[in-house]
C-alpha cells in the first residue's frame, strides 16, 4: 500500500497499490458496524494524493501523470479528470464543505479549483510547498514552506495573512489543527 486517505470521521478509508494500480475503498456501516468494499476502476499511473469530500460521496486522486481524478464512492467510477496537479508530494484536499479541491500548481504554488477545472484562486507562497491544509473556516489555508515557516493565506484571493511563529530551535516539519483550528500541533526535527 503506498497511499491512504481517510473521511473526517475515519468511517471511509481508501487505499492504493503501486504494484496493481488498483483502489479500494472500504466504508464501515453505521448501524451495523459491517465492513463494505469497493473497488475504483483500474489507475494505470502512480498516485500521490487522496482525499475524500466531505459527505463521502466523492474521492480525489492525483497521479504522476498531472491529472487529478475525481471518482464516485457509490459506483467506484470516474467521474470526471482535472489537469491541473502537477506530480507533486503536497497532497490535495476538499475544501470543507464544498467541492472545490486544492491542489498543487507547482513548487510554490497552490490553486483552489471547482469541479469544472476552473481556477477560483491562487495562492503564491514566499518559498517551496511542503504541505498545505485547508482550515475549517473555509477561507484560509496554513502551509508549511520548504524554509520550515508555517504561513497563512487566504483562499479567495491568495493573499498572504501572516505566519506562526515557532519557538522551538529545530525546524518545524508537519502540522496539525484540531477540528475548529483552535488549537495547533507542530512536529519538529530532532536534530539540527
Amino acid at each position: 500500500m503506498d497511499v491512504l486517505a481517510f473521511s473526517q470521521y475515519g468511517d471511509y478509508v481508501a487505499e492504493h497499490y503501486a504494484d496493481s494500480g488498483e483502489i479500494g475503498m472500504h466504508f464501515r456501516l453505521r448501524y451495523t458496524s459491517e465492513l463494505l468494499s469497493r473497488q475504483v476502476e483500474f489507475v494505470s499511473t502512480p498516485v500521490y494524493s487522496m482525499a475524500f469530500s466531505d459527505d463521502k460521496e466523492l474521492l480525489a486522486t492525483a497521479g504522476g501523470d498531472g491529472v487529478v481524478r475525481v471518482w464516485s464512492t457509490f459506483s467506484g467510477r470516474s467521474l470526471y479528470e482535472l489537469s491541473q496537479h502537477p506530480q507533486s508530494s503536497v497532497p490535495i484536499h476538499y475544501i470543507k464543505g464544498t467541492y472545490n479541491l486544492l491542489v498543487s500548481r507547482g513548487e510554490r504554488e497552490l490553486a483552489v479549483i471547482d469541479p469544472t477545472g476552473t481556477e477560483l484562486s491562487v495562492i503564491e507562497a514566499a518559498a517551496a510547498v511542503m504541505y498545505a491544509k485547508p482550515l475549517s473556516d473555509r477561507r484560509r489555508v496554513a502551509v508549511l514552506t520548504a524554509e520550515k515557516r508555517l504561513e497563512l493565506y487566504n483562499l479567495e484571493d491568495g493573499e498572504y495573512l501572516g505566519y506562526v511563529p515557532s519557538y522551538n530551535v529545530t525546524a518545524m516539519t508537519s502540522f496539525a489543527f484540531n477540528a475548529d483550528d483552535s488549537r495547533l500541533l507542530m512536529g519538529h526535527d530532532a536534530k539540527e
